[in-house]
């Protein structure tokens, strides 16, 4: 093909194959060469969108290798190979050490303008997904207002799903005990409790808090204090192994409280008030949850005595406090 036209083509993805193969990004690039790159990227995901459009795909593949092998070019291309041009070289830049964040931060803002945020968080969770340059990349968007954290949390569970989809639960085990010694509780929390999460990996992560729980880890139990009520019920609810062996920490950690000096206190640095704080969750909770709660609370009265008669009053104060309150209003 000899079309002054396609002439002009095929130096348009000659230049975009040199960009992925040789990035030339330093401090010193202007932002107006930033655009050309962008410019070029978009050119050629219209120039394959229109290929699509005309069905003729097949044609356009042969002419443009044809063409390409001429100027040396020894690889096979394929239309699917360009449709995504911006990302791939977006894709392409990030990999790269030597390519500045500002020039990272002036593509991101191009792409965002022309292809839209939501295009981009699909970009990034996929990237975030394959665990390329995280840290880079979080830096960049921050500027742009996506939400970060949650294209974090997002790509982390993708990548769970996957290794669990393989059967490599060790491993993703390993990641979420992680998680847990750098007391992130509520983080794993917040993950088991998605609605889109596979079974596979929330089992991962319900193993892990409740092995967690049964061992009555201190630390545990104090990072538990951050997890609200709600997310907290709902999680004794769906799983009940967990909750048996919640239930058995509470009540551990309140039977080795002793009486001093007009407090309650713990060699396990738990405090009476976080004590006090999971029994008002508990007994407040769903019927389940409460009647087992109410059950082991008379049970443990018997057995150790006053602490447990101290945070029964203490609950059953806050409660008629919060009524009157609540009738009050």
């Amino acid at each position: 093909m000899s079309d002054p036209n396609f002439d002009e083509i095929i130096e348009i993805f000659d230049a975009y194959l040199n960009m992925l193969e040789r990035p030339i990004i330093t401090e010193n690039t202007a932002e107006e060469n930033l655009s050309k790159a962008f410019g070029c990227c978009q050119l050629i995901e219209n120039i394959i969108s229109k290929v699509y459009q005309e069905e003729k795909a097949l044609f356009f593949e042969d002419n443009l290798n044809y063409r390409l092998s001429e100027k040396g070019r020894c690889n096979t291309f394929k239309c699917s190979d360009f449709e995504k041009a911006c990302d791939k070289m977006l894709e392409n830049y990030l990999k790269d050490s030597r390519v500045p964040t500002s020039s990272i931060d002036i593509l991101f803002n191009h792409y965002t303008r022309h292809r839209g945020q939501e295009r981009l968080s699909g970009f990034l969770k996929h990237t975030l997904t394959n665990s390329m340059c995280i840290n880079s990349i979080l830096k960049s968007v921050v500027e742009l207002g996506l939400p970060v954290s949650d294209l974090h949390e997002q790509a982390l569970l993708a990548t769970w799903e996957e290794e669990t989809c393989k059967g490599k639960m060790n491993e993703v085990g390993k990641c979420i005990d992680k998680i847990l010694d750098d007391s992130h509780v509520l983080r794993l929390v917040n993950l088991a409790l998605k609605n889109d999460i596979n079974s596979e990996t929330k089992k991962v992560i319900m193993k892990k808090l409740t092995s967690r729980a049964f061992k009555n880890d201190p630390h545990f139990f104090r990072d538990f204090m951050k997890v609200d009520a709600k997310s907290l019920m709902q999680l004794l609810i769906d799983n009940s192994e967990f909750c048996v062996n919640f239930l058995d920490a509470v009540f551990y950690f309140g039977r080795n409280m002793t009486f001093e000096d007009g407090n309650w206190i713990s060699e396990e640095g738990i405090e009476y008030n976080d004590i006090a704080k999971i029994f008002r969750i508990l007994l407040e909770g769903s019927n389940d949850v409460s009647n087992q709660t109410k059950e082991r609370l008379d049970l443990a009265k018997e057995m150790d005595g006053k602490v447990w008669e101290c945070i029964e009053k203490d609950c059953i104060r806050c409660y008629r406090l919060k009524a009157e309150t609540s009738s009050y209003y």
